[in-house]
């Protein structure tokens, strides 16, 4: 897997890694008439690419955009891997207003992919993309304690990832983090 990674200039950092992976004996879920089983995929391949760009906007805000462009294939079936997007990014910014204090917000967008559903009936469906949102404080108090809350599914997205089974919704989470070093 070749991977790449340089600066440009003081405040830009970009990578790159491509990855390809041979299955042999690769089990699967097959979605018949009237019932599901697991099936040997003889031969199948994934490859793609990841990449980043990371720019350090100021000495207090950040941003990172990360992207995976991912390609399936049972060999034998000539057709797409079940449950494996094609494509996948996401932004980050990070703000430190405070010198312990860091905001951090991300948007992660998944691309559709082929799934089965749930009551076996469709063999091979599209599932839709989906976009999420999520937040993120923490303060550090001392060297071994920070305060953190994190909302994750900003808007109450609702997705199913599988097929027929619903993603978690809005939740809001918050607590003290003890570390010992």
């Amino acid at each position: 897997m070749p991977d790449l990674e340089r600066k440009l200039g003081e405040r830009v950092l970009v990578g790159a890694t491509y990855f390809e992976t041979d299955f042999r004996n690769l089990i699967q879920t097959a979605y018949l008439p009237t019932y599901a089983t697991n099936v040997n995929v003889g031969r199948a391949v994934a490859y793609g690419a990841e990449s980043f760009v990371s720019v350090k906007l100021t000495d207090t805000l950040s941003a990172r955009v990360d992207y995976t462009n991912t390609v399936t294939k049972d060999e034998v079936a000539n057709q797409e891997l079940l449950r494996r997007p094609r494509h996948k990014v996401s932004l980050t910014g990070i703000w430190t207003p405070l010198p312990n204090l860091t905001l951090t917000g991300t948007l992660i967008s998944i691309g559709s992919f082929v799934d089965g559903n749930r009551d076996f009936s469709v063999t091979r469906l599209k599932n839709p993309s989906l976009t999420l949102v999520n937040l993120s404080a923490n303060y550090a108090c001392s060297e071994t304690t920070t305060l953190f809350a994190r909302i994750d599914n900003l808007f109450d997205q609702r997705y199913q990832n599988p097929t027929g089974f619903l993603g978690p919704g809005l939740a809001v989470y918050g607590g003290v983090r003890l570390t010992s070093f």
